[in-house]
């Protein structure tokens, strides 16, 4: 049994490693980086929807658990102990896939039947859509910086490769390629431009601009309007000694 696990997880750490090696290359570095943006955006999702699911499974292990297979009028027991009532919750409510027959022999159908809907409810519908929401807010994140993303992981991949050779040969690769040179489009003033597959991530640097430069404008408008009432109140006040002069001149 040892080995079999063993060999479990070396497999799963070499299907990680060779997905890294993946990020090298353009059809692929930018889906391998959407991803690990996504497992990081969405630790608390799964911490909620773990507590949910608990929850949830408490609720069945409670009302279904308990009752004998004879009388639920099926051949299993999907709730007999807490780690069965676990995958069979999540099977139920994010996969939609249970037997009717499991509610006909519970302590009490009715309620059942309204917690799982409950469940379906929150977990089926509203968490999974809360989740479609976040990796889309993850994804336009990444097209931000997808050029420098792409950079970032192939020097990674680099340094991982250079760490595998030898020390001579290291600095022998140091001392014939000291820099790194980038060839980049650019337009008639210099600036680099936008690849047509950036278009998302360029369409939010501007939106990200325009909004910084309304909130300058606003400040630059509130501070002038301040500058021009003080201004305003300073002739007026100047106009009143004027007036009250000559009028006591009078």
């Amino acid at each position: 049994e040892g080995p079999v696990i063993l060999a479990a997880f070396a497999t799963v750490s070499l299907t990680l490693k060779l997905l890294a090696y993946l990020r090298g290359f353009n059809t692929t570095g930018w889906l391998i980086s959407v991803l690990v943006q996504n497992f990081w955006d969405v630790r608390g999702f799964l911490i909620v929807l773990f507590v949910i699911l608990v929850g949830f499974t408490c609720v069945f292990r409670v009302l279904i658990g308990p009752c004998p297979v004879d009388t639920m009028k099926c051949d299993v027991n999907y709730f007999q102990n807490i780690w069965v009532s676990f995958l069979s919750t999540i099977e139920m409510t994010m996969l939609a896939s249970y037997e009717r027959q499991v509610f006909d022999g519970s302590y009490s159908q009715l309620p059942a039947v309204l917690f799982f809907c409950l469940a379906i409810l929150v977990v089926f519908v509203v968490s999974l859509n809360a989740l479609i929401t976040i990796l889309g807010d993850s994804f336009s994140r990444v097209q931000e910086n997808a050029t420098a993303n792409r950079r970032k992981e192939l020097a990674e991949l680099i340094v991982d490769y250079l760490s595998l050779l030898p020390e001579r040969v290291r600095n022998r690769i140091e001392r014939n390629t000291i820099y790194f040179h980038a060839l980049l489009e650019a337009d008639a003033h210099g600036d680099l431009l936008i690849n047509k597959d950036d278009w998302q991530g360029g369409l939010n640097a501007l939106k990200r601009d325009l909004t910084d430069l309304q909130e300058k404008n606003c400040e630059f408008t509130i501070r002038e309007i301040e500058r021009l009432r003080n201004d305003m109140g300073t002739d007026i006040s100047f106009l009143r000694e004027e007036l009250a002069t000559t009028l006591a001149e009078l």
